[in-house]
């Protein structure tokens, strides 16, 4: 199974999110995804898992879980918005110890780490540039319950 990531849209849904995610079986947002919108376009391509963030008010706040955790695959998932590091995360949100996975978005910093057992990940920002950071989204292939993980740099056409 192929999933693509994202995050930190904040209501900007680049062009090329489509190219890069023609081929994914499902899509996870990790928050401030900025508007509903965001999520039915990334809908034209695949079933979405989103989180809210932290920026997401009314209605998003009130129709999109500030957290989940499901299946993948057998992987199983941890979604949030707000992360950190491996050992901040894990007192912040003790299911993690269940998880395969654990995405986050927020700091808008690619993230790929893996502690334990268990592999975090956060996609960056997709949305508009802040801090002089990169623009990037990842894709995760599931296969036989083994994550294979990746950023990806979005560049202007």
């Amino acid at each position: 199974m192929l999933v693509g990531v994202i995050s930190d849209t904040h209501g900007l849904l680049r062009p090329q999110v489509f190219d890069l995610f023609q081929d994914v079986e499902t899509i996870i947002h990790a928050g401030d995804i900025g508007d509903q919108n965001i999520l039915s376009d990334l809908r034209t391509l695949a079933p979405v898992q989103a989180v809210c963030g932290n920026t997401d008010g009314f209605p998003l706040a009130e129709q999109v879980p500030r957290q989940r955790s499901f299946k993948l695959e057998g992987v199983r998932v941890f979604l949030t918005h707000i992360g950190g590091s491996p050992q901040q995360m894990r007192s912040l949100y003790p299911e993690i110890e269940d998880s395969d996975l654990v995405i986050f978005g927020h700091s808008h910093k690619p993230l790929q780490v893996e502690d334990g057992t268990t592999l975090f990940f956060n996609p960056g920002s997709a949305g508009p540039v802040r801090l002089s950071l990169p623009v990037t989204l990842g894709k995760i292939e599931i296969e036989k319950s083994s994550i294979t993980a990746r950023i990806l740099e979005i560049h202007d056409a």
